[in-house]
């Protein structure tokens, strides 16, 4: 050696990464009729202005009117705001949540256990299980739970009784006129229930205090609340407005005397 030190150039390595696969605007569109749950990616409506998951229960819209992107980031990019029934733009942190989105995007229609559980790579016994210890209840009896909820608020607002069924997630009207889900006819229930006998009850639970009201067809009215005397006064205002509903209190057996009274 000549004593000299050899200056070594360090070498950049630029990593090389694969160019992102453009959609098939036409096998995308086939997998938004499909409402494929393995799609990935999202699909946006013009003439809305809003962005979904493919796996929505929203309307199939025109095609003529619907743009494909790889993220929800190039959506919102494009101008789009996110679906409030699907939610493309949360991420999900665990398997409840995915399968928890999944149920609240599809409303319309019925979800096997194996399609839940093929979601998060888990088998359908697991998926019940794991769904009822988190939320006590199975995932059908959370997405009847949530279409009977958005049926109520619906109403509520004033939309008619055939749109409110719609647009809750029912499949088919008869499903929302059968009364079930309600506790009474949506006409009935939209008229403050008029005529109807409700029945309700307060009790003490994990996340609060509980009132259930009923009539003999069904529960009508379910609420949480950090007291029980708020509780009561909202499901009483619900319906006794007109003179001809009579509201009877039931106190849950071993719940305990009402919280501040």
């Amino acid at each position: 050696m000549n004593g000299k030190r050899k200056s070594i150039r360090p070498v950049s390595i630029v990593p090389t990464t694969a160019p992102a696969q453009a959609i098939d605007p036409e096998k995308a569109w086939q997998q938004v009729l499909a409402r494929d749950p393995a799609a990935g990616f999202f699909y946006a409506v013009s003439t809305t202005g809003v962005f979904c998951r493919p796996r929505c229960s929203s309307r199939r819209p025109l095609r003529a009117n619907v743009r494909f992107f790889r993220s929800a980031e190039e959506a919102r990019a494009g101008g789009f705001r996110p679906c409030k029934r699907c939610r493309p733009g949360t991420a999900y942190s665990s398997p409840l949540e995915k399968i928890r989105g999944h149920i609240e995007a599809n409303l319309d229609r019925q979800l096997p256990l194996a399609e839940l559980g093929r979601l998060v790579s888990l088998s359908p016994f697991t998926v019940q299980r794991l769904f009822k210890q988190a939320l006590g209840v199975s995932p059908l009896q959370y997405q009847r739970a949530l279409r009977a909820a958005n049926l109520r608020g619906a109403l509520k607002q004033g939309e008619t009784v055939t749109n409110a069924i719609y647009n809750a997630g029912f499949g088919s009207s008869s499903r929302g006129y059968d009364g079930a889900q309600l506790g009474m006819t949506p006409a009935r229930f939209a008229q403050g229930g008029r005529g109807e006998q409700i029945n309700f009850t307060t009790a003490r639970s994990p996340f609060g205090w509980l009132v259930v009201g009923a009539t003999k067809r069904g529960l009508c009215w379910l609420a949480l609340g950090a007291t029980s005397p708020r509780l009561r006064p909202a499901c009483a205002r619900s319906f006794r407005w007109r003179p001809c509903v009579a509201i009877r209190h039931f106190h849950a057996r071993g719940s305990g005397p009402p919280h501040g009274r």
